[in-house]
């Protein structure tokens, strides 16, 4: 039997043993932690309670400045509908005596206006922005039945002494049109502040069908990377601010520095504008950015080729019948084909080589706005003075053509107006394939209908009467 130590007995002893906390202790710490819970609870309440009030004062101040600022908004659409212009001019402030002058114009267009169009100035306002003591409002207008807006921007003034406080009608502030953003894609990015959002979405979509629909006629494999900036510049044009190697840059005025269609803000002419500009880089490009010579032929299809894609992107007649017809007959193709093999001096027998028909006489195509545009080519002449250039315009084989021709130059024999109402392709008592307009002339207060014809002579169409 061993021998136990004295403090080997002592720790048994211990393993028996259990503490007991006192039954104060134990209720005075929960009640320490409960008051501890409570006081949070109290204290986050008030925090809550003191945030809950702030906002709740600060949306009734904001609502209260937006209030007074829509009276004084409809206050002075009011007088603009009414025609009192004490109580427009008494809307209008500024550290300058230019604004009051702007402004008064600003009344006098409106009340022209409201004589010559049906005119609805409701003063309600589609959208509006405030930022400390200046805020941006767009008010709605209806003209002749179309929904427009006007983008005006106020600054709320303190009083001072016989000035009274409150809102009132100052210059445009182009640094308030809201964040910056982009839309970006692989072939273009499109630049904008917010208050552009609408039509830069519209921009976008309008381009990329654009794009897609150029690249069905073109190669677009070495198109330049296109960047688009709606600018809050008012009095700007749509304009390419670059078209360098690899980049073209495109600038865009945002439509509200003006009167802007409320449900449309990329307009059919503005859309236009700015389809025309693409076109003609995207045409160029195609035939390596040649310079046609004025008066051959290349001009017109450079011209044709342009006229037509902007018809395509717009969706409207564009009257470019000869390369719309040559698609329609020969393939999506051939323009691209005319396009890469276009010369500065190019004859419109390239046409004919493009579809792989021998003659121009065989091309089932429409001559319209071809023979518009030599009639137009030879009144230009006239009044240029450029007797020899125009005189390469004729077939002068027959000299009754070649002194009725020269008649006709030396009276300045020009038109006003022309269309031409129908082309046929014949072929004359001497076997010369010939092209036959029949036009529908205008000069001075005299119209009429004239037959141009053409005669084919060495690839290429010359006047012959």
């Amino acid at each position: 039997m061993g021998v136990k130590l004295d403090w080997d007995i002592e720790a048994e002893k211990g393993k028996h043993k259990e503490h007991k906390e006192d039954s104060k202790q134990r209720s005075s710490r929960y009640l320490g932690v409960f008051r501890l819970f409570v006081t949070v609870i109290v204290f986050a309440v008030i925090l809550g309670s003191i945030a809950y009030l702030v906002s709740r004062r600060w949306e009734q101040v904001n609502q209260q400045l937006e209030t007074l600022l829509t009276d004084t908004v409809q206050a002075e659409v009011a007088a603009l509908r009414l025609g009192d212009l004490t109580a427009f001019e008494e809307r209008q402030r500024s550290a300058t005596a230019d604004w009051a002058t702007t402004q008064r114009q600003t009344y006098d267009e409106y009340q022209q206006l409201k004589q010559s169009s049906n005119v609805v100035l409701s003063g309600r306002i589609v959208s509006t922005e405030i930022d400390g003591q200046r805020a941006r409002v767009q008010v709605e207008e209806i003209i002749d039945g179309v929904p427009y807006v006007q983008t005006w921007f106020y600054w709320r003034y303190d009083s001072e002494g016989e000035n009274a406080g409150g809102w009132y009608h100052v210059p445009p502030d182009y640094t308030f049109w809201g964040e910056e953003s982009e839309i970006n894609t692989d072939r273009y990015t499109i630049r904008y502040r917010d208050l552009d959002a609408e039509a830069a979405n519209l921009l976008d979509e309008s381009l990329n069908r654009w794009l897609d629909d150029a690249c069905t006629y073109f190669d677009c494999g070495t198109l330049p990377f296109i960047t688009v900036d709606i600018v809050p510049i008012p009095n700007v044009s749509v304009q390419w601010q670059s078209t360098q190697q690899g980049t073209w840059q495109l600038i865009i005025p945002s439509p509200y520095t003006e009167r802007a269609r409320a449900d449309i803000p990329l307009d059919t002419e503005l859309r236009i504008e700015i389809a025309s500009l693409v076109a003609q880089n995207l045409i160029a490009h195609t035939s390596n950015n040649i310079t046609p010579v004025y008066a051959s032929d290349a001009t017109y299809l450079q011209q044709a080729m342009t006229t037509w894609m902007v018809g395509r992107f717009v969706q409207m007649n564009s009257e470019a019948y000869l390369i719309e017809s040559l698609v329609n007959n020969y393939g999506t193709e051939v323009p691209g084909t005319v396009q890469r093999n276009l010369q500065p001096t190019s004859s419109i027998n390239l046409v004919a080589t493009a579809t792989g028909v021998s003659s121009l006489a065989e091309l089932n195509v429409d001559w319209r706005d071809f023979v518009l545009w030599r009639l137009e080519l030879e009144d230009d002449l006239i009044e240029r003075g450029e007797l020899t250039t125009w005189n390469s315009l004729y077939d002068f084989s027959d000299p009754a053509v070649q002194s009725a021709a020269q008649q006709r130059y030396q009276n300045n024999f020009t038109a006003s107006e022309r269309t031409v109402l129908e082309t046929s392709i014949s072929t004359s008592a001497t076997g010369t394939p010939q092209l036959v307009a029949r036009v529908n002339v205008t000069r001075g207060f005299e119209s009429g209908e004239e037959i141009v014809v053409f005669n084919l002579i060495n690839g290429n169409w010359l006047r012959a009467n």
